[in-house]
């Protein structure tokens, strides 16, 4: 609780505040006197305001750079499409050997365990795969009895392949291991 100043009729000066009749000092004064002892303390030389420039700017540097390493780490992270997978005949993990034939290598196939040799994906080129790299394509029989990426169901029925990196297939094992 604050104390009140002592009301006299005299003006008065008590610690660098004006006591000024018997109500003590005006709220004007009181603010004044408040920004004039701030002010007088903050006085700052062209030399500080640079520095505090150049910490404000390391600052907002590192956390820009954080940021951007937080989103290269972390973005797109692999999704595999659920029902795809448990709509398609098998799922391979394979090699892409042409992608503009759509000739691939299986390595394994996950849902039946069965061995295939090379094949040849019709619409794999509509996929955006590269060759030589390793993806996890879940395949049916198409109309014409040949091998296809199975479609998905999202807009435009495009067939979609995913990198069979260590979180897809961790995915694509658990996907699997709740079907049976």
């Amino acid at each position: 609780m604050a104390r009140r100043p002592k009301r006299s009729n005299k003006s008065t000066q008590n610690s660098g505040v004006a006591v000024a009749g018997p109500a003590g000092p005006s709220k004007q004064e009181r603010i004044s006197t408040k920004d004039s002892e701030v002010n007088s303390d903050v006085e700052t030389t062209p030399q500080q305001k640079s520095k505090r420039m150049i910490i404000a700017g390391g600052v907002a540097l590192a956390w820009l750079l954080t940021l951007s390493l937080l989103a290269l780490l972390t973005s797109n992270p692999v999704t595999l499409n659920r029902e795809q997978i448990q709509r398609a005949d098998f799922v391979i993990s394979a090699e892409v050997l042409d992608e503009q034939s759509g000739r691939v290598s299986p390595l394994r196939e996950w849902k039946r365990n069965e061995k295939f040799d090379e094949l040849t994906l019709a619409n794999l080129p509509k996929t955006d795969c590269r060759e030589a790299e390793r993806y996890i394509i879940p395949i049916s029989l198409g109309d014409d009895g040949h091998f296809q990426v199975t479609p998905s169901k999202l807009p435009g029925k495009l067939p979609v392949v995913y990198p069979a990196n260590d979180e897809a297939i961790r995915q694509l094992e658990n996907l699997l291991n709740g079907e049976q």
